[in-house]
C-alpha cells in the first residue's frame, strides 16, 4: 500500500494491531474505504499502521476478538490544540504574554551610545534624557530630529549626533567636535572641508546656504554669518558702524568619498658591497672649491662624507669615500606586492577620515597592473564612501568686512522646502 502522508490539521494516530492472521483487517478495511499509511509488520502477528483520526472508529469497528488495537502515538494539531484547551491557564497566559510583548515594544527600554571618547557617556545620556529620549519612553512621542538637536544645544563639544530606534534599543551616535580656539564674537561662515553631498545640516547660528541633498566642494560656504539686510539687527549695527556678520555656528553631515593610491613595483634593486674602495679629497676657501684626486673608475657606489674646519682659515676640507656595490635585481611574488600595495592605499584613506566617520556601502578596490619604463608596476586603488562632518569655520577677512561695510557683497541663502 502506498506510503501517503496524512494530513497534519485533522491529526491522524499511528496504531498497534494484534492478533492471528491481521492481514485479514486490512482487507476488510480497504472494503470499507479505510485508508491506511505507512503498514509496517515487526512481528508475524503484529501491524503497525497510520490512520486519520476521523476513520479510527470505523476501524476499530471492524475489529473482532481476535484482535486488538493499542494507539501508539497521536499527532496532529487537534490533538494539540485538545490538549491547550484543557489547559486553559496556559492559554491564557500565552495571549497575555503576547499582548504584553507586543505593548513593552512600542517602548525604549535600552538607550547605548556610541562613538564617544572625550565626552563622558552619563553627560550624553543625561542630554538624551533632558531632550525626552529615557528608557520608558513611547517610540511614537520621540521626535528623533528635535532630540538630536537638543543634544547638540547642550553638548557644545559634540559635532554630530544621530539617533535611530533598534526595536527596543535607541542609538546614540556621536561625533567631538575638533576644539578650535575661536572667539565666539569672531564673525565668519562655516564652510566645507571636503567635497560631498549633504546628508543632514543643523543650524545653530547663521544662514543655510545649502541644503541637504546638494552637493558641495571644499571651501564652500555652507552656513553663512551675515545677517540679511531686511533684519532688523543688521541696520542697528551698520548704523553703529559695525560690520553686520556673526559667528556661524552649525553642522554638516555629508556623503564623502575618499581614495587612496600606491603603487609598487615586481622588482627590488638589492646592493651588494664588492670591497673596492675609492678615496677623494674636496676642499672649500670661502666661495672658492675644487678636488683632490680623480674620480671613481666605477659607476655603481655609496658616499661617505667626512668634513674638518681649518680654524682659524676660512677653509674647510673634505674626505669623500666612495664604496662600489654591485646592483641585483632581485624579483617579488605579485602576491605580495599587490598586498603591499593595497596596505599603503588603505593607509592613505584612514590618515584622512576623521574621526566619527561612518563607512556605508564596501569599499571599491580597483588593481591595475602596467609597464613602466620596462619594470612592471602593480597600482592599487581604494575608494571608500563615509558620512561624516565636513563642517569648519572661516572667520572673515578684512577685504570681505570691506566689501559687506560698502553693501558689496552678501550671499543668497538657499530657499526653503
Amino acid at each position: 500500500m502506498a506510503e501517503v502522508s496524512p494530513g497534519l490539521w485533522g491529526g491522524f494516530v499511528i496504531i498497534r494491531i494484534r492478533g492471528h492472521h491481521p492481514e485479514r483487517l486490512l482487507n476488510e478495511a480497504m472494503e470499507a474505504a479505510i485508508p491506511l499509511n505507512n503498514i509496517e509488520r515487526p512481528a508475524q502477528d503484529m501491524l503497525v499502521v497510520t490512520i486519520n483520526a476521523r476513520h479510527f472508529r470505523r476501524l476499530c469497528s471492524l475489529v473482532r476478538r481476535r484482535w486488538e488495537i493499542t494507539i501508539v502515538r497521536r499527532l496532529g494539531w487537534a490533538f494539540a490544540a485538545r490538549k491547550l484547551l484543557r489547559r486553559k491557564a496556559l492559554v491564557v497566559g500565552g495571549m497575555i504574554a503576547l499582548v504584553l510583548l507586543y505593548v513593552l515594544s512600542s517602548y525604549v527600554w535600552f538607550v547605548d551610545v556610541r562613538g564617544a571618547i572625550e565626552v563622558p557617556e552619563k553627560s550624553i545620556l543625561e542630554a538624551a534624557a533632558q531632550a525626552g529620549l529615557r528608557p520608558g519612553m513611547r517610540k511614537k512621542d520621540l521626535v528623533i530630529e528635535r532630540i538630536e538637536r537638543e543634544i547638540i544645544l547642550t553638548l557644545d563639544r559634540l559635532a554630530w549626533v544621530n539617533v535611530e530606534l533598534w526595536g527596543t534599543l535607541a542609538t546614540v551616535d556621536v561625533a567631538e567636535r575638533v576644539v578650535q580656539e575661536h572667539d565666539q564674537a569672531l564673525p565668519g561662515d562655516v564652510v566645507a572641508s571636503f567635497d560631498g553631498v549633504v546628508e543632514k545640516l543643523v543650524i545653530l547660528r547663521g544662514i543655510p546656504m545649502v541644503q541637504e541633498g546638494d552637493p558641495v566642494t571644499a571651501g564652500q560656504v555652507l552656513i553663512s554669518g551675515m545677517i540679511p539686510p531686511q533684519a532688523p539687527e543688521h541696520k542697528e549695527l551698520t548704523d553703529k558702524g559695525e560690520v553686520p556678520y556673526i559667528h556661524a555656528q552649525g553642522m554638516v553631515r555629508a556623503r564623502v568619498w575618499h581614495e587612496g593610491v600606491a603603487e609598487g613595483t615586481l622588482e627590488r634593486r638589492e646592493e651588494t658591497p664588492t670591497g673596492r674602495v675609492h678615496r677623494q679629497l674636496l676642499w672649500q676657501w670661502g666661495s672658492r672649491q675644487g678636488t683632490i684626486g680623480s674620480d671613481p673608475p666605477f659607476d655603481s657606489f655609496s658616499e661617505d662624507r667626512r668634513s674638518w674646519r681649518l680654524w682659524p682659515l676660512p677653509m674647510v676640507i673634505t674626505l669623500l669615500q666612495r664604496f662600489e656595490v654591485q646592483t641585483e635585481t632581485v624579483p617579488l611574488a605579485p602576491d605580495l606586492v599587490e598586498a603591499n600595495v593595497l596596505d599603503a592605499a588603505w593607509e592613505q584613506v584612514k590618515e584622512v577620515l576623521p574621526a566619527g566617520a561612518v563607512i556605508g556601502t564596501p569599499a571599491q578596490v580597483e588593481m591595475e597592473r602596467f609597464t613602466d619604463d620596462g619594470v612592471e608596476v602593480i597600482r592599487a586603488k581604494v575608494t571608500v564612501e563615509a558620512v561624516h562632518d565636513i563642517h569648519s569655520f572661516r572667520p572673515l577677512s578684512a577685504p570681505s568686512m570691506a566689501k559687506i561695510s560698502s553693501g558689496e557683497r552678501f550671499l543668497q541663502p538657499v530657499p526653503g522646502p
